[in-house]
């Protein structure tokens, strides 16, 4: 947890790898974007039209990472 989104920003600068996807039904959108190397590298933004099977699913947000044990 944390506060004005500090909880997962620090997460993401502690870890090797660090992935955000959304999902929002009312815009019928999908967005994700993976960082790596303690937040230095990031892939490009990644925007799709939600399948019919996500959009039954609702609105979410999911987080993965691999913490940087070093």
């Amino acid at each position: 947890g944390g506060r004005n989104g500090n909880g997962a920003k620090l997460a993401n600068i502690l870890s090797t790898e660090f992935k955000v996807e959304c999902g929002d039904t009312s815009q019928k959108k999908t967005f994700s974007q993976t960082f790596f190397n303690n937040m230095r590298e990031k892939d490009d933004v990644i925007i799709e039209t939600m399948t019919d099977g996500k959009e039954n699913e609702g609105d979410y947000v999911k987080i993965t990472f691999c913490p940087d044990l070093e």
